[in-house]
């Protein structure tokens, strides 16, 4: 089994933006935990509460994004200030299986080290 969920939304609060993108995945995963995800910010999100929110639901997530002025995804389309959140599951495929970069997060994480800077 591979399961994706992707989520939109253009709330820039970190607690709200987690919630709303949370909530969407799960109406999708329901109780599957996924592994791994992607997140394409907007330059506004308030990153650490978005982040202590995440991981408080999925501790063991490997996650790697970037920022953008507008994502673009299935789940909303093109919109500009938006944040998209892609989470990726599988009863297969372990973190390091899924790609080469997530094993060296993986890794990184492993070593407490953060490759995303402080």
């Amino acid at each position: 089994m591979f399961a994706m969920s992707v989520a939109q939304t253009s709330e820039m609060d970190g607690k709200p933006a987690s919630a709303s993108l949370l909530g969407q995945c799960r109406k999708r995963l329901g109780d599957t935990v996924p592994q791994a995800g992607l997140l394409i910010a907007g330059h506004d999100l308030e990153l650490d509460d978005f982040l202590c929110e995440l991981y408080q639901a999925y501790p063991d997530l490997l996650l790697i994004g970037c920022t953008t002025i507008a994502p673009m995804s299935s789940a909303a389309d093109y919109h500009e200030g938006a944040n998209t959140l892609s989470l990726f599951a599988s009863d297969r495929a372990r973190g390091h299986t899924l790609s080469t970069t997530l094993a060296v997060l993986q890794l990184c994480k492993k070593c407490g080290h953060s490759p995303a800077g402080p």
